[in-house]
Parts: C-alpha cells; sequence; structure tokens
C-alpha cells in the first residue's frame, strides 16, 4: 500500500435532490456504482457520510469541496458525473496554500469551518451517519436504467472522444 495514512472521507445528501417516484431510482443508479467503486479502491480508508440534523432530518449537502492534506482546495459547482463534466456549465476555484504550517493554510480553516458547520462546535455532537444505500429491485432498475445516461447524467462529449475513451 502506497500511502497507509490516506483517508479519504465524503459527505453526499443521504436522499438524491430529485427524489420524487420516477426521479429518485434513476438517481441512485448512478450513486450506487460510484460508492462501490469507491470502496473497492480503498476498503476500509474510505467513509462515506450523509448529515442529519437534531431531529433526525436529513440535511441536503450541495456543496462542492475537495480539501487534500490542508495544503489543496477545490471549491466550486461541478458535481462528480458527465453531466456536470461535459454538459453543464460549471466553475471551480482550485487554491494551493503553500504555507510552512498547514494549520495556518486556507485550506485548513476552510475545513474546519465545514467542520463546525456540518457538526456543530463540538464534533461530539455532531450529526454525521454513515451512508447506505440499498440496491434498487431489479424491475426497478429495468424501468430507471433507460432513463439514466439521456436524461440524468447525459455525456455531452463529442462521438469522437467518447469513441476514444477521452475527456
Amino acid at each position: 500500500m502506497r500511502a497507509p495514512e490516506l483517508r479519504l472521507i465524503i459527505v453526499i445528501p443521504g436522499f438524491p435532490d430529485q427524489d420524487g417516484r420516477a426521479s429518485k431510482p434513476p438517481n441512485l443508479l448512478g450513486r450506487e456504482p460510484a460508492m462501490q467503486m469507491l470502496k473497492k479502491a480503498g476498503g476500509s480508508r474510505v467513509a462515506i457520510y450523509s448529515l442529519e440534523n437534531a431531529a433526525g432530518t436529513p440535511i441536503y449537502v450541495h456543496a462542492k469541496v475537495c480539501i487534500i492534506d490542508d495544503t489543496w482546495a477545490c471549491v466550486g459547482s461541478d458535481n462528480a458525473n458527465r453531466r456536470s463534466w461535459t454538459h453543464d456549465s460549471e466553475l471551480n476555484c482550485a487554491v494551493l496554500d503553500t504555507t510552512s504550517e498547514r494549520t495556518n493554510s486556507w485550506a485548513h480553516s476552510v475545513r474546519l469551518e465545514l467542520a463546525r458547520e456540518h457538526l456543530g462546535d463540538n464534533a461530539a455532537t455532531g450529526y454525521l451517519r454513515t451512508y447506505t444505500q440499498n440496491s434498487l429491485p431489479w424491475w426497478t432498475q429495468l424501468w430507471a436504467w433507460p432513463l439514466y445516461r439521456p436524461l440524468y447524467d447525459p455525456d455531452g462529449r463529442s462521438l469522437k472522444m467518447r469513441r476514444a475513451h477521452r475527456f
């Protein structure tokens, strides 16, 4: 293992923002293989959470933030899907902070601010919940898969790029 101390912590909404009877299954179909791939690659070093308030009501997390080693941070509007990367108009900003002490970096302050916002001032009173997703029944997958790519996660690349498997 190249970097055994490396951890990936993901906070996602417990439910898709489009969670109607017809829209929820296709949205969940996109999540399931992505979560499985991350778990397979990282095993116990990958943790996926969702948020709840004190009453147990899910909190929808819309932020798109990535922080690495309190040195590099990316904040923006893109989602981790083909639609966002190839079809929609998105904007991100990445900051590399080479401050000698990580505890003084901008990325460190953003990480702590997000933790305070989502967990409260005392992490012991936080409401992170381990995210789990049950597989959808086969009959739901049967009608939802044909809708997923063209409607929920379309690929905006040219046909030439798709055939070449390039972005």
